[in-house]
């Protein structure tokens, strides 16, 4: 009998860049992989094992949403009823396709797929026993890993010259957000990695500087219309960084004269503490692990507001 496919889409990326010294695989889980077919229970164990797949061929497992996307789907292709004198079993014949895809392009850098059979007593323990009988350790799995982090290498290689340029633009654009989203997710082994990284810093502290410029116009803003205890709550809610000290002096002098002894004494202290916080991150970005973590975090934001959808396969 030819049986309803029990599809759960899984998002990945291979970044191909280094944090702790591995190369990076980050899954994510959207709200709609819930598919009709799968319960909670077999939902989580087919993530456990697509990141066990991830890990055991040597690479760091993350959640995140990134422009590249592994698809891994899990399709129950048949199912086979055998009755017995005592009891009947339950045979599934299961199917677990993987495939790395770009979400710009829809180009397909490696794609991978085999067959388990399950058995059970009903349905869905046939179905856990297929689940189960997917070995993560299947030396598959990691050629298959492997096979797509060339793929994806090669494109930035062929593409260098428009990526740094997209990048540029969107910088142009005030966008660095995009920028460096563009920028960060370059493969380690790319020839030109370190120019990308390099870039993306520089559009980091404009990005910064970019907000610092912004927030102090709001508060000019507010100080010229005598709305003083909302300048000084702008001043305390914005993260501004070190850089912007000198702007903020001035405007605090500027409103200090409508602040209470008591209003200044707790914005100062909360601004200290946050440039405290801000020196230690700047030591912290001349380093390779926290500076690449910083601009994941900006990379990491900007793609978990993009909507995506891909690769969604038509039900049978």
């Amino acid at each position: 009998m030819k049986a309803k496919s029990f599809i759960l889409t899984l998002f990945a990326i291979i970044l191909c860049i280094r944090v702790y010294g591995q190369e990076v695989v980050a899954i994510s889980i959207p709200s709609h992989s819930s598919q009709e077919g799968l319960d909670r229970s077999q939902m989580r164990t087919l993530e456990s094992v697509a990141t066990d797949i991830v890990t055991t061929a040597g690479y760091l497992s993350a959640s995140s949403s990134w422009p590249y996307v592994m698809q891994v789907l899990f399709i129950v292709e048949d199912e086979h009823l055998l009755r017995g004198e005592s009891r009947n079993l339950t045979l599934v014949d299961t199917r677990l396709a993987l495939s790395l895809h770009n979400l710009e392009t829809g180009q397909i850098y490696a794609s991978f797929s085999k067959r388990i059979r399950g058995g059970g007593k009903d349905r869905r323990a046939a179905v856990s026993k297929a689940l189960a009988l997917i070995d993560p350790s299947d030396a598959a799995f990691g050629d298959f890993l492997a096979k797509g982090q060339r793929g994806v290498v090669d494109y930035y290689e062929k593409n260098a010259a428009q990526i740094m340029a997209r990048a540029d633009a969107s910088a142009g654009r005030q966008n660095f957000d995009a920028a460096i989203a563009t920028l960060i997710v370059v493969p380690e082994s790319a020839s030109y990695y370190e120019d990308a990284l390099e870039k993306a810093v520089e559009y980091y502290r404009r990005r910064a500087a970019a907000q610092c410029r912004e927030t102090l116009q709001m508060v000019k803003t507010l100080a010229a219309g005598k709305r003083y205890a909302e300048a000084l709550e702008q001043l305390l809610a914005s993260d501004l960084g070190a850089d912007c000290a000198t702007g903020e002096d001035t405007l605090i002098e500027q409103i200090a004269a409508s602040l209470s002894e008591e209003e200044r004494r707790h914005y100062e202290r909360e601004r200290e503490e946050r440039l405290a916080a801000e020196r230690e991150r700047n030591v912290g970005l001349e380093h390779e692990r926290q500076r690449i973590n910083a601009l994941v975090k900006v990379a990491e934001e900007y793609f978990d507001q993009m909507t995506t959808t891909c690769c969604d396969p038509e039900e049978d």
